[in-house]
Formats: structure tokens, sequence, C-alpha cells
């Protein structure tokens, strides 16, 4: 899903052709909604009222109405109401008659070959609306309407529809192609001068649209309406702009009670829009309705009307039977296009589990939401949700799809790859890829038994109602009909369609998800990365998650070749199933997983089997310092297994407090042969006579942990605990005394924990006559982070190791190979930013490794949008360097705003209302303020308004301090990393 982090909400409005295909799409949405697809959107599905067709026109002004009653403004105009406002309309594309196969779901949601974040099965409509998200918002606001059984790609092409009026997007085609789309007529600078529907080639050249190329621009379907000509839609369609009372003789109201057909967005509304025709002639066009349709283009005549291009040459469109199995099984290029799994040459499951599938030489078929059922196939087969169903087999052409009616029961429809659900059966209307009469004379039946020969497949009476689906193959030969069949009550699918389960449906599709993990989840999980808890609690009773559970962990145990990740996931997705039912076996399980993880980064280190031999003088000191950091962008996409799987992207700034380095470690050797550690800043020492006594460094609140770890690390320790210290530390030449000094805060946010870490391995390092470089150095203090179980990345000692503002990337993979680019900040940015930003310790103390070790939970069982923010995260630090390289202050600060936000969207404890409440008074005083670090206390980092409003917060906090501890700190840029040195 892509994501929003800054201003208001987008409203979406998905139109539907009757009530019951509202009800489903109703159920569909609120399940991507519940499962993190839809996050940050608002939404509605609106039906054409009272069943009636009004067309996409009168749907579109419907829809905008329905959105803007829905708003706090009263009084003001439409366009003062949609300004800076995101509307989308997406029109469902009807009742789906060529596609029977997802006639329940609509062709909307029909699905293709690819993944949401949630590990659900993407559809169509999934891919429409993440192309209108990504197309750039304007600032004076947005109405993009678009068909949602089209993708175009227009999105992920950056194509801005900024600008006034209308704003079409085209594609460039062959003529024939333009005959079977709506076609643009335009000049040379893109303003349309005509719109044709479906022209043929003579009509195309006598109006112009036909390029020097020989190619026409076809519309896509994506439409955007600035709010003054959204303003002048509803105008012509009747509305009062300021009341949104519907006039009794306009368009609108006549087109939702019948006394109007169905109004076209794509020709009676865009035609309306087109410069050069006076309403009289627009409306003789039409032959009808000539007084509303001749307002309709009074009150757009003056719009401004213009395309925009796409460079795609193709649309990710399943219009029918065979376009769809064409898309499945063979369409290359437009998989390719559109970034779908690419399609097979010979039998394709999509979203089914469980089912044995056999197949004729060369057999093509697609097998959809099927769940353990029997099936074999003979060629151009497309079968959708049979459930459990002992045996399915088709002849060549046939598909059938079983749809839930009721609370119980269940219809099975078959069709043919060739058959039309739109044409009349008396005018060669076919049912089994035949005309109607004829399968009828096959089956011994009599056609007027179904009633009116202008009926077409759809309304035709054909289907009965089981206890369990029944595949009526008898339908695929030529035999008589049973007299089971004569004698049933028979329903045809239009009838069937309003009494589909949509509920059923979509517990459906969560059964699907349950059995493809269980049956083999190793394999689930390795090969869909998105997979998360979500798709296997959607509708699952505890008896069922206890069970999927169950066979998780025992899949996770039993993995030994697996990827630790891959098992961390297993496990913290059996956690996170169980947590209500049983938290005390939950707990263990996702210890299990943290603890797989951690293994995976720290056993890249190798622990040294022999004592190293001290490189220093027993009277000489070695000393290490280093500053601390402030994440500017991008944090916890550094964070394991985030960064091995995704790759990370982090920017920081090292800094020095009160004009020195905060961070120091100090070692010498002893006569005595044992170990003792000091803390400067807490004033405590511990002895440690025992290897066992420094192999116990897993408790965050054991101030040496961290130190024994480094100990271990560098080899100065012994690799086992039954090994004996004082004989170890014989060989490597005398005790040792390490003091660690912090002059910061414990839980600041700054990053000190891993920088104290690097600092202290940094220095046993140069006591033990190591040179390490800076990338191994980061690399073992990763290692070290995870043996002392904090969670934490490698964001944080970079931002000591290396000095000044930089951003650090990584590529997926193990072990991670980092990439540091130095940003060469401006001496006129360096001193913008010290007069603007106020470094303030807000009294709080917050352990990162509670934070860090939920976020690292949350990755591993997917929640929510979880990756499209990580995504958010690693585009938040690329956008963070270019303000940075620009000297751009605003932009700065904008970027941390979206850091502070994609990282609370993560974590919401990474702010808390005590931390809200302390930045609430100096609200009109700043531009942004973030939490560096994990977040939840710590520093403030406040980028005032003016210097004046920095001095004022500097002036607060020490008169008024929100907290008994809390203060500023004075900070500068470190032009200077880590140092090391001995005396």
């Amino acid at each position: 899903m892509i994501e929003f982090v800054t201003g208001v909400l987008p409203y979406l409005v998905v139109t539907a052709a009757r009530a019951a295909q509202a009800r489903v799409f109703e159920t569909l949405l609120h399940e991507r909604e519940r499962a993190g697809d839809l996050r940050g959107i608002r939404w509605s599905v609106l039906a054409d009222p009272q069943g009636r067709r009004i067309g996409s026109g009168t749907a579109t002004a419907l829809a905008l109405l329905h959105v803007l009653r829905g708003d706090a403004m009263t009084g003001a105009t439409v366009t003062r109401r949609l300004r800076s406002q995101r509307v989308f309309i997406i029109h469902s594309g009807g009742d789906s008659r060529r596609l029977p196969a997802f006639a329940a779901i609509g062709k909307a949601f029909a699905p293709v070959a690819s993944l949401r974040a949630s590990g659900r099965t993407a559809s169509i409509f999934d891919h429409v609306l993440d192309d209108l998200l990504t197309l750039p918002a304007s600032e004076a606001g947005d109405v993009i309407v678009a068909s949602g059984d089209a993708v175009v790609g227009a999105g992920r092409e950056g194509i801005a529809l900024h600008g006034a009026g209308v704003v079409g997007i085209a594609q460039r085609a062959a003529v024939l192609r333009g005959s079977k789309h709506g076609v643009y007529v335009v000049d040379a600078r893109g303003h349309v001068r005509d719109f044709l529907q479906k022209p043929s080639e003579a009509a195309a050249r006598a109006a112009g649209a036909i390029r020097r190329d020989r190619t026409v621009m076809i519309d896509t379907g994506i439409v955007r309406f600035d709010p003054q000509a959204a303003e002048s839609l509803l105008r012509g369609f009747g509305v009062e702009t300021k009341t949104l009372r519907v006039r009794p003789r306009g368009l609108l109201a006549l087109a939702t009670v019948g006394r109007a057909g169905p109004i076209d967005l794509y020709d009676h509304v865009l035609g309306a829009f087109v410069p050069g025709r006076s309403p009289r002639d627009y409306a003789a066009r039409y032959g009808e309705l000539r007084g509303p349709l001749q307002t309709l283009r009074s009150a757009c005549a003056r719009t401004p009307f213009t395309i925009r291009r796409s460079t795609g040459e193709r649309f990710l469109h399943i219009g029918s039977t065979r376009e769809c199995l064409d898309l499945y099984l063979r369409d290359k290029a437009t998989s390719r296009a559109f970034q779908l799994d690419p399609p097979t040459t010979g039998v394709r499951q999509l979203a089914s589990a469980g089912c044995a599938v056999t197949a004729g030489r060369h057999a093509t078929a697609a097998i959809v939401n099927c769940v353990g059922t029997r099936i074999r196939v003979t060629g151009e087969n497309l079968i959708v949700g049979m459930n459990e169903v002992p045996h399915v087999e088709l002849p060549r052409g046939w598909g059938c799809v079983a749809l839930p009616i009721g609370p119980r029961r269940w219809t099975t429809v078959l069709f043919h790859v060739d058959d039309d659900g739109k044409t009349p059966l008396a005018a060669g209307g076919t049912f089994g890829g035949a005309r109607f009469a004829r399968w009828c004379d096959d089956h011994s039946i009599n056609q007027r038994t179904f009633g009116s020969s202008g009926m077409t497949i759809w309304e035709a009476p054909l289907w009965t109602v089981e206890a369990v689906p029944t595949p009526p193959t008898w339908m695929t030969r030529p035999s008589a009909a049973p007299a089971t069949w004569r004698r049933a009550r028979r329903y045809s699918v239009a009838q069937l369609l309003d009494a589909v389960d949509p509920e059923r449906l979509v517990a459906h599709d969560a059964a699907i998800a349950r059995r493809s993990v269980t049956d083999d989840p190793v394999a689930a999980f390795r090969d869909n990365g998105s997979l998360g808890v979500a798709a296997l609690r959607a509708h699952a009773t505890a008896k069922e998650l206890s069970s999927t559970a169950a066979v998780l962990s025992r899949a996770a145990h039993a993995a030994h070749g697996a990827s630790p990740f891959i098992r961390a996931r297993l496990l913290a997705v059996a956690a996170r199933l169980t947590r209500d039912m049983h938290p005390r076996a939950a707990a263990r399980l996702l210890n299990d997983a943290l603890t797989s993880v951690g293994a995976a980064v720290a056993d890249e280190i190798e622990l040294s089997r022999q004592p190293p031999v001290a490189a220093i003088r027993p009277d000489e000191t070695v000393w290490t310092s280093a500053p601390a950091r402030i994440d500017l962008a991008g944090g916890w996409s550094d964070t394991p297994p985030i960064c091995h799987e995704r790759g990370g992207a982090v920017v920081n700034l090292a800094i020095d407090l009160d004009g020195r380095p905060p961070v120091h470690a100090i070692a010498k050797l002893t006569a005595d042969p044992v170990i003792r550690l000091h803390s400067v800043d807490l004033g405590l020492t511990r002895v440690f006579r025992t290897s066992a006594q420094l192999f116990d460094h897993r408790d965050p609140h054991d101030w040496s942990a961290l130190a024994k770890a480094a100990l271990r690390l560098a080899g100065i320790a012994p690799p086992r605990p039954s090994m004996r210290l004082d004989r170890w530390l014989s060989s490597f030449g005398g005790g040792l005394s390490l003091a660690m000094l912090a002059a910061v805060p414990k839980g600041s946010g700054l990053g000190t924990s891993s920088i104290l870490g690097a600092t202290v391995l940094a220095c046993l390092d140069r006591v033990t006559g190591r040179n390490v470089t800076s990338d191994r150095l980061i690399e073992r203090t990763s290692a070290l982070e995870q043996m002392i179980a904090t969670r934490g990345g490698w964001q944080d000692q970079i931002g000591g190791i290396e000095p000044g503002c930089k951003i650090a990337r990584s590529e997926p993979g193990t072990p991670q190979r980092l990439r540091i680019e130095h940003i060469d900040l401006t001496p006129a940015f360096q001193r913008e930013l010290s007069d603007h930003a106020v470094l303030c310790f807000t009294g709080v103390r917050r352990m990162a490794r509670d934070i860090l070790q939920r976020v690292v939970e949350r990755y591993l069982v997917r929640d929510a949008d979880m990756l499209g923010t990580i995504a958010g995260l690693k585009q938040n630090a690329e956008s963070m360097r270019m303000a940075l390289q620009a000297g751009d202050l605003d932009a700065f600060a904008r970027e941390l705003h979206v850091c502070r936000t994609l990282k609370t969207r993560i974590d919401p404890l990474a702010t808390t209302p005590a931390i809200e409440a302390m930045v609430a008074p100096l609200g009109r005083q700043l531009r942004a303020w973030a939490l560096p670090g994990a977040g939840g206390g710590g520093f403030f980092f406040f980028v005032a308004r003016s210097p004046r409003d920095a001095r004022a917060i500097r002036a607060r906090f020490a008169a008024s301090p929100p907290h008994p501890l809390a203060r500023t700190v004075d900070w500068s840029i470190a032009l200077r990393g880590i140092r090391c040195g001995s005396v």
C-alpha cells in the first residue's frame, strides 16, 4: 500500500452496479482495511440507486456529492470544500457478464499474480488504487476518476496531473486499438479539441485524431478534475454548490429516478468540457434530454481541458474469460509491464491450496481460490472457488465457479471461454461456446421454458442451489437434462448474485491462505516475503488459530536447513496467533524468534579460540572517545532482519555535546588475573574472576552487559564459560581494567549504547593490537547489539564512528555490506541549522530495547502495512539527503516530520501522551520536532521557526522545565568521529 504521511487523508469512493454488489465490495474493502492494505484511507461504496444503471457520469456526480456532504464545512462553495483534498472515484466496471468466474466479487476484484503487503493475492482494483495513490498530489486539490477494471501504470511514471480544469491521461495506440476506446483529439500543446467514442478509422481521420505516426491518443479512463472543474460538473448536473441541494429538474435528479438514461462520464460528461461546441449543438448529438444536457454543457464550457501522455502501451485488464486466461497463462508482456509473476505455460494455481491437479498433454488451465479439491483439466479451463470437492473434470474451454448462497448453501455456475453474457439468446447468444438453441436441443430442453427470448445467458434460470458445490457436468456434453434438474427450483446468475454471502466469500479466501501455509510452512514463508499473521488470522476460530500456530512452531523447530530469519518469522507468527489464548507460551515463542534473529547476526562473527597477546605495556593506558549521533531519517530500516531482507538507508549526524565527544572508554593492564569494569557516570565497579560471570550479558538492566559481550568479541574473555579465566588472562599478558563513560543520560536516544559498544571494542582492539577497519568495527558492534539482546541495527555506531553528516545504505543480504556517503553541508546551512535547532532532554528515560523488540516482532509477523512503511523510511532517507545537500531548511524540517510520522506508524509508543503534552505549548514556534533514536522519551530535537523562537524554547526549558530532569544541551556537528590513542 502507498503511504501518506502528511496532509489530509485521501477519500476513496467505489461505485457499484447494485446493492448486492455494493455489499460484496464493502466486505472486500473491510477485509483489506483489517489487513492493513487500506490504512490511511477513508472510503465508501455507493450503489446505483434502486438498481437502475445510471452510468459512470451520474455515478461520479453522486460520489462527489457524497464526499462533500460528509465534510464539516457548511455554506462554502464546492471549490473551497475540495481545496487541498484528494478524492479518488473508482467505477467498478458493471456486472462482469463476460467474466462470470468473478461476477460475485466484480471484475475489478479479479485476482492477478502478485501479492499485497498483507500476504494476500492482489486484484485489479488493488493495482488501480496503487496507481492512483502514486500520482503526485496537487496543492490545489484533486478529484481523480478511474475505471476499476483497467490498470494504466501512470503512477509509476510519475505523471503529474497538475493544472487548471480537466486533465486526462492518454496513451498512444494504433488506429485499430483506438476503435475500441475513447480517443482524444488534441493540439500540439495537449489541449483537447474533441473527444470521440470508439471511432472508425474514417471518423478518426475526419476529426483530425490520427497523428503523423499513424497513431491516436486513447483515453485510459483516468481523469482529474480540479476543484473548480468539479464544481462546474456538479452545477451542470443540477446541484446547488453551497447548499448541495439537488434541483428537482436537474440532470442528477432525473437520472437517479429513472427519467434519464445512463449518463456516461467518458461520453456525455467529457464531451461537455470539449471547447468549440454550443450547448445546443452538444445536446443535439445525443437526441434526448436536451434541456438538462445543455445545462451541463453551459456549466462546463469555459473549463480548460488538456491531456498528459502515458508512455505505456497497454492496460492491465481482465474483461472476459479469455482475457483472464491469457493474462494468467500467456501474456508475458503485460505481466512484465505491471510487475506480476510471470505467466505459466501449463496449469497455474492462483491463491489455491491443497489441490491435486492432473492435466492432459499440453493442457492449460487456471485454478483460482480452490482448496482441497481433485481437479483434472483438459485445456483452456478456469476453475474458481471449488472448496473440498471430491472431483472436478471439465472438457476443453469450460470453466466453473462455486458461489456461497446464504449462510450454508452453494451453487456452481458453468461457463465457456467464448460465452458472452451480454448478447440476447435469440440474437445468437451462446452457452458452452454454441448458440443457446443448439445447447437446448442437445439436452432435450424446450427453450421456451426459460421465458423471454430477449434474455441473455445472464438472465436464464439454469442453476440450482445445493448443500455442497456440485458442478453440473452433464451440461458440458450432449445428454438429456436430469430429471432432478428439471424438477428443481432454478435461478439465473443475476438472481444468484443477489443472494451471495460476502462474508463466506472472504472466509473462503482466508481458509485458502491458512491451508497454503500449513501444507508447507517453510516454503510458504520462503516464497512469500509478504506473508504475515493477517492472512492466517482472518475469519479463523480459536481452534484453527491454535492448530495453525502448532504447525508453524513444529516447522520452525524442524527446519534446520532453513534461514534463521524464516524460522524467526514462523515462530513470531505462531506467537501472535496464540498470544490471547496462551500468553506465556506465546512469549516463549517470540523470545525464540528474536533469539533466532540475533543468532543470525552474531554468528557472522567468529570468536577467538586462543587468547590474544596484549600489545600495550603494563604502564600504558589506552583511551577512546566518540561523538553521539542524531538520526534524521530512515531509522529502523537498519534493524535486523529488516535490513537483511529489504536493505536499509539511514541519514544521521555525529554531534559533540558542550564542545566535546560524550562517549569514552579507557583500558590498561593489571597484575591481577581478573577483569575490573568501572562505570564512571554511574559510579559503579565490578570485578570478574570466572569466565561464567562474563557470559551473563543478556540482562538489559545490567550496566556491565555491554562490556562483558565486548570482552568476548575481543577475545580477552574465553569463548566458553567452563574455561578458567585466570589461565586465559595469563596467556593474554595480565588482567584488565576497563573504564567507561557515557556523558549522556541513559535512554537518551542519541545512540549511546551502540556508540559505547563501538568505543569499547575499538579500545580493546588497540589493547590487543588489532588494526580494525571502520566497516569491521560496525559489523562487530552489530553482533554486540544482538549478543546483549538490544536488537539494534547498524546506524547508531555509524553515527559515532564516522564524523559529520552522512547517509548509510545497504542492500539485502547477509552479512550487510554498507555504503557510507558523507553529505557536505554548506557553512551557511550549518549556521542556519545551529541557529534553529534545539536539543533538549525530556527527562523521560526509556529502554530502546523494548521498542525495537516490538518493531522487529511487527516486521516478522508483517503487521498492517509494515512493508510499505519500511519502503517509506528508506525513501525518507533519500529525500533527507537531498534536502541537506540543497541546504533547504524547510525541506529538512518536512522530512524530519515525515520520519517521526513513519516511525510512529510502525510503533505508536514511539511517542506518548506525556511527550506530546511537552511539545504542545511550543506548537507555533516549531517547524518540526523529532525524538532521536527509538523514541518514547530521551531527547527532543526541535527545529524552530526562527532563531528567536529557538532562544525562546531554550529559555522556556530553563525557566519552567516540563520534567524535573528536563534541560537543553549545547550541541555541535562533530568534525571527528571515533578516535583512539594511548599514553
